[in-house]
């Protein structure tokens, strides 16, 4: 019988990690990143470079509020939590969460590159009003570098 308990520890174990990280929406078209584009930037604390810029804006995609954005990591020291920040940003649009997960944002090799990149869009699922304004949003938090 214990053999039996460890077995499902185990497989528990194999099968969660798995389960837990969710997919980024799905790229349903494509931008090129102009003078429209928001900047944003991820700065974190002790560290020259910021964790990430991102360009991004919204647009009308298939009749929904759609999101578009580039990414560009600056430093390989803090990207992977960097990028972790950006899994857990979201879309505010009428005081409610309309998109989570924005590591669907094209990513962008150099700084210079965010200008003129093509940008991957993701649509939230709500119908596109004639005008409309949203927030971009991530926690703030800290992370051991």
């Amino acid at each position: 019988m214990r053999m039996f308990k460890i077995i499902v520890v185990l497989a528990l174990t194999v099968v969660m990690p798995g389960q837990a990280m969710a997919k980024p929406p799905a790229v349903v078209s494509t931008m090129k990143v102009d003078a429209k584009f928001n900047e944003s930037a991820l700065k974190w604390s002790g560290q020259p470079q910021p964790g990430f810029i991102i360009r991004w804006r919204t647009a009308r995609i298939n009749g929904q509020i759609g999101i578009c954005g580039a990414v560009h990591y600056p430093s390989i020291n803090t990207k992977t939590i960097s990028r972790n920040v950006l899994r857990k940003t979201h879309v505010i649009y009428d005081n409610k969460k309309i998109l989570k997960d924005m590591r669907f944002f094209a990513v962008v090799k150099t700084r210079k590159g965010l200008d003129g990149a093509v940008a991957n869009c993701a649509t939230t699922g709500v119908p596109a009003p004639n005008n409309w304004q949203l927030e971009l949003r991530w926690a703030a938090g800290s992370a051991r570098l």
